[in-house]
């Protein structure tokens, strides 16, 4: 069941191009082998590929990536990728 009630996370969320980020990235198969080689998440394809279904990225995951895009000197501005806040 859902809580009704909105934790402040909750409220940070925003749509955004996560098919480009991800293709930018790579694609799905990188992005998740190097999230896991490179930065230590947990993180499979299929998580990746809801990313894109749905639009939006896990706050934890996004800042996972922008710790990727450093150490692979990979330009990354989150701000490009927002859609709707």
């Amino acid at each position: 069941a859902k809580h009704s009630q909105q934790t402040f996370m909750d409220s940070l969320t925003f749509e955004m191009d996560s098919k480009r980020l991800v293709r930018e990235f790579g694609g799905q198969t990188r992005l998740s082998r190097e999230l896991r080689e490179q930065v230590g998440v947990r993180i499979t394809d299929n998580a990746i590929s809801r990313w894109i279904s749905r639009k939006r990225i896990p706050s934890n995951h996004l800042a996972a990536i922008a710790l990727l895009a450093v150490k692979k000197k990979q330009r990354f501005n989150l701000e490009e990728y927002v859609i709707q806040l």
